[in-house]
């Protein structure tokens, strides 16, 4: 197809993704991108899973891709696509509106990226598509500190593996249909923590846990991959149920002989059965403390925890299990109000 010349770049540039399209394509689809956000808006807002319980998402995505969308109806009738593309990713991160809206114009701005780039002329709408779901995501990612799963982040990777290999008029279906499905699986990052009595809640910035008022309550679950319950989190998990008010079950899937924390948690007078990959965890009143020994890096977590929890004194010896993962971890503990302390030597 013809190079269009673009106003101010020289007209033997290499073709672009966006050369493909006119000035009213880009515009047409920001104004329903954000007719959909603002009929979605509401139901955005309300969404209470993990991790983002702000009440205003939906809000915060729809005037970001307002301001987007006026920045593009502002040009003039000379503007090209390519102009209309670059007006959109401005007037996004300049009217971006709280987390999730800064989230989304890092979206914006990195299919932007993709459509301006120079494209292979053989390349497929469906293949550039794909490319700008990916830089889409790769952006907003590579955005947020510490990127957290269960977020839009995640939800933004789905569409984008979806819609490699797609063709037409499959792409933006299967992407659709991959994010509304990673969608949907988020609260099974909750699901064991709710099921135990604690509220999670948070955004890009942090994770806030609080006790609803009740005792911990008892669950039963199975480590399995993503989006399953993690293998890494079991012993972890199992120090917590110590305490619940009932019997819990867990059963590890993934990993043989994981259960090494076990007779450790015992110490602390915690009533635990194990039945093959099964352990059985009668909740106690209290715990005491007593010396334990950590044998791998889960495991010297869920003894740290027990020890919080637990009425007296522990030491927790070979805590260079611990060092592997947890940098610093009784500095942030202390922060957190424990009393808790390493003893060298």
């Amino acid at each position: 197809m013809p190079v269009i010349p673009t106003p101010g770049r020289p007209a033997d540039r290499a073709p672009a993704a966006v050369d493909r399209l006119s000035a009213e394509d880009v515009r047409r689809w920001a104004g329903v991108a954000l007719a959909e956000l603002g009929r979605a808006r509401e139901e955005i807002d309300a969404l209470n899973v993990f991790p983002v319980a702000d009440s205003d998402t939906g809000t915060n995505m729809y005037l970001t891709m307002e301001s987007a969308a006026q920045a593009a109806d502002a040009l003039g009738p000379e503007a090209d696509a390519a102009a209309c593309v670059e007006a959109v990713v401005r007037g996004a991160m300049l009217g971006a509106w709280g987390n999730s809206g800064a989230i989304l114009s890092q979206m914006l701005r990195g299919a932007g990226r993709a459509l301006l780039a120079p494209v292979h002329p053989e390349a497929t709408g469906p293949q550039i598509v794909a490319g700008a779901l990916r830089a889409a995501a790769e952006l907003a990612y590579a955005a947020v500190d510490r990127p957290t799963e269960g977020t839009m982040l995640t939800v933004a990777r789905a569409a984008a593996d979806a819609a490699v290999g797609a063709d037409v008029p499959e792409v933006l279906q299967r992407a659709a249909a991959a994010a509304s499905r990673a969608l949907e699986l988020t609260p099974l990052q909750l699901d064991v923590l709710a099921r135990a009595g604690l509220e999670v809640s948070a955004s890009n910035t942090g994770i806030r846990v609080a006790r609803n008022g009740a005792g911990i309550a008892p669950v039963e679950v199975a480590t399995d991959p993503f989006p399953g319950f993690p293998t890494d989190l079991q012993a972890q998990l199992m120090a917590l149920m110590t305490r619940a008010k009932g019997t819990s079950r867990i059963t590890e899937t993934i990993f043989e002989n994981r259960f090494m924390h076990v007779q450790e948690l015992v110490r602390f007078g915690a009533r635990i059965h194990l039945d093959g990959e099964t352990a059985t965890i009668e909740g106690v009143d209290k715990l005491k403390g007593a010396p334990v020994m950590a044998t791998d890096l889960r495991a010297s977590a869920s003894l740290v925890i027990a020890a919080l929890a637990a009425e007296g004194e522990t030491m927790v010896n070979r805590v260079y299990h611990l060092d592997r993962g947890f940098e610093r971890l009784e500095e942030k503990l202390v922060a957190c109000g424990a009393d808790i302390a390493r003893i060298s030597g």
